[in-house]
């Protein structure tokens, strides 16, 4: 557990508290729909189950059609990439179709990957579930919270391999601010129910 929760705290650590951006997302989708849930959530009134259900399913809802508009890499141009990142032109291989299929495949489909996870052992109602469920929060913030991600999809999109709407990319660039909100409102209240200092209502 000590390193669950070491984790964590490097992940609260490094991004900082952050205040939510401007909510630019389409009323009723499931960017917005996670976030109004996540909002719900403070150190004093942690998340409940239910809504940490629905905001999971919210994400995957969110993650799901990304992850299949984006093609997946060839063998060969794998093999190419690798090569390339592990060579001095590396700088250049992370502006190519190649790296941003690569890294907003691997993003998005961890994220859809994640969320199912978590449904599974939202279901389980035990002290391990509850820590199990903590890590995957962890790393699913992770997952997006990474500027790049935006980038590669906007770098996709000029060079006409995937088509999202305007929304859709507004969405997508705010994809971190539900990062900080899962971080805010479902990984700072159960680290502070581990530590014991739930401060007095």
């Amino acid at each position: 557990m000590r390193g669950v929760t070491a984790k964590i705290t490097i992940l609260i650590l490094t991004i900082g508290m952050i205040g939510m951006p401007p909510a630019l997302a389409k009323e009723g989708s499931p960017w917005a729909q996670a976030i109004t849930t996540l909002l719900k959530g403070t150190d004093r009134q942690p998340l409940q189950q239910r809504d940490r259900v629905k905001v999971a399913r919210n994400i995957a809802e969110f993650c799901r059609p990304i992850a299949d508009a984006i093609p997946t890499l060839a063998p060969r141009e794998e093999d190419w990439l690798d090569i390339e990142l592990q060579s001095p032109r590396f700088m250049a291989a992370t502006k190519t179709i190649e790296y941003s299929k690569s890294q907003a495949g691997i993003r998005s489909r961890n994220c859809l990957h994640m969320t199912e996870k978590l449904l599974k052992i939202l279901e389980i109602d035990t002290d391990i579930a509850r820590r199990s469920e903590a890590l995957l929060w962890g790393l699913l913030a992770d997952q997006i919270l990474e500027p790049d991600f935006h980038w590669n999809i906007d770098n996709l999109m000029r060079k006409g391999v995937v088509q999202f709407t305007e929304e859709d990319m507004d969405e997508i660039k705010l994809a971190p601010s539900l990062g900080r909100a899962i971080v805010q409102s479902i990984l700072v209240p159960h680290l502070i129910d581990e530590a014991g200092a739930r401060p007095d209502k």
